[in-house]
């Protein structure tokens, strides 16, 4: 009952804080053109996770209204060795993306990261993955005008 209760709080949360974010964009257009790029990519910023949070809310309240209770201790990964994996990776990802570039190693690494931290749909995965490439990719390349580091092994620095 009490992470019902949670996820609601969640989810009405995460409205808030849409509704917030959508209102500091329209007042941000006003703003010159000098002054408004910073706080409309970070309200834009806050409107998508925002939209996350509250989804994976909903659908955490959905699925464990249809799940019985079940012993998922077994199932999980001890603290530990996450958290040897976890280290791991934060120092293989610089080096994969000096040598693959960032968008490569960044698709491998999301994954990787999301299955650790207990996402265990390989389609929500798979959707977050997809969406925060794609908007790193508006952020930096389209609106910022910057090239991301392409990589050693495709002619980058």
């Amino acid at each position: 009952m009490n992470e019902g209760v949670n996820n609601r709080n969640e989810i009405l949360f995460a409205a808030v804080v849409c509704c917030i974010s959508v209102y500091v964009i329209f007042t941000v257009i006003n703003f010159p053109k000098e002054a408004k790029t910073f706080p409309f990519l970070v309200s834009c910023f806050t409107l998508g996770l925002s939209i996350i949070e509250g989804t994976m809310a909903y659908m955490r309240m959905k699925r464990r209204s249809k799940e019985s209770t079940q012993d998922q201790a077994s199932a999980k990964r001890a603290p530990s060795t996450t958290l040897i994996v976890t280290a791991f990776a934060l120092i293989i990802y610089p080096l994969s993306v000096w040598l693959i570039g960032f968008y490569f190693a960044t698709a491998i690494f999301l994954p990787v990261a999301m299955r650790l931290l207990g996402v265990e749909r390989p389609l929500h995965i798979l959707a977050a993955t997809v969406f925060l490439l794609g908007l790193m990719l508006v952020i930096f390349t389209v609106i910022l005008h910057l090239q991301l580091p392409l990589g050693v092994l495709w002619g980058g620095n």
